[in-house]
């Protein structure tokens, strides 16, 4: 199974930079953060397509609370 939490870049950069905000990520920093969505989002789809192709993929709505992000991805592997 293959967990794909679907979420707008502009989530994607915000949730980097909290978790920059704390120790031990030095490399949370705006500059670095934006080349890492944008790497990707320029490479991840073939990926994506790869497992979802094979009936692999498994969809989280990144958009939803921390909370519930969590909770979906628990579930998800309670049952493997």
């Amino acid at each position: 199974m293959v967990i794909l939490m679907e979420c707008s870049p502009e989530t994607m950069k915000s949730r980097l930079h909290k978790r920059g905000e704390g120790p031990g990520r030095f490399d949370d920093h705006k500059t670095i953060i934006n080349k890492r969505v944008r790497n990707y989002l320029a490479n991840a789809k073939w990926v994506v397509d790869y497992y979802d192709n094979k009936g692999l993929l498994k969809r989280v709505m990144g958009e939803d609370t921390e909370d519930s992000v969590y909770n979906s991805v628990a579930a998800m592997i309670k049952v493997l």
